[in-house]
């Protein structure tokens, strides 16, 4: 089996999308991911089993995958091909509230999408300008609509406990003290429950998804401006510095002054 992918990430969204190609029958590969996962069968069929509940699945139709829920899919035939994209974001997941994937639908039926392969290369090669980052986020929406059009929901209700907690969280991250207990107080939920409401609609913590944003702007500032690394990382939420430059490491695999100089290289290269 061979897997193509691209990625990128882009302010509060993780997207990564590619092609998986099965070249024997019999083939088996785990759908399941932590994060949210779209699936279409492009060419051959199969065996889809997901929470224990088995599909047969054929060409056209697509598979809408839950973080954290077992799934496999057994390749019927020598030659198979599944687009998929895995994503996060609340922006997408409240599309995903309007379609039928919502009500507990994990497999369509088939529909012919026009230029299928060119909707799922949702990413584009680059350093993560603007730009690039509002086409992707375009492209990611503009898929997403044909499955409310031809799948919409029963029930349109994205979980609201979730969605409000995305927006307070994405107003008042960059408060170094803002932690997920202030979400669940300003929520009044447990903050167990919250934790998974959550991470099943989001597909990570709300510890983490704070971590996320702050992470997303501190890279911004580093790209854009020229604050020490000291003022970046209280700019982007984070009371220490020390704390800041091991968790950017860890995400980035970059310190934050090889991330700085990068990008200056890069603008030196295109000048």
């Amino acid at each position: 089996m061979e897997k193509y992918n691209k990625y990128n990430i882009q302010a509060a969204h993780n997207i990564l999308n590619g092609k998986y190609h099965f070249s024997k029958k019999y083939s088996i590969i785990a759908l399941n991911q932590n994060i949210p996962a779209l699936y279409y069968v492009l060419k051959g069929s199969g065996i889809l089993w997901i929470d224990k509940i088995k599909y047969d699945i054929t060409e056209m139709q697509s598979i809408f995958v839950r973080p954290n829920v077992e799934a496999t899919f057994e390749c019927g035939d020598d030659n198979c091909e599944l687009l998929y994209v895995f994503f996060t974001g609340v922006d997408y997941m409240w599309l995903i509230s309007h379609t039928a994937f919502t009500s507990g639908l994990y497999v369509t039926p088939p529909i012919e999408l026009p230029d299928v392969e060119k909707l799922f290369n949702i990413t584009v090669d680059g350093k993560g300008d603007i730009y690039q980052n509002a086409r992707i986020n375009a492209r990611m929406c503009y898929l997403l609509s044909y499955y409310i059009q031809y799948f919409p929901a029963v029930n349109e209700e994205f979980n609201h406990y979730v969605l409000s907690a995305a927006k307070y969280i994405e107003l008042n991250y960059r408060n170094s003290s803002f932690t997920a207990t202030d979400v669940s107080n300003y929520l009044k939920l447990d903050r167990s429950y919250l934790y998974k409401l959550f991470k099943s609609e989001m597909g990570m913590s709300v510890h983490d998804y704070i971590n996320k944003l702050r992470i997303s702007r501190a890279s911004s500032l580093l790209a854009t401006s020229n604050l020490t690394i000291k003022d970046v990382a209280s700019e982007s939420g984070f009371a220490d510095q020390m704390y800041f430059s091991r968790l950017f490491k860890k995400k980035k695999n970059l310190t934050p002054s090889q991330y700085r100089s990068y990008f200056k290289d890069s603008q030196q290269d295109n000048i």
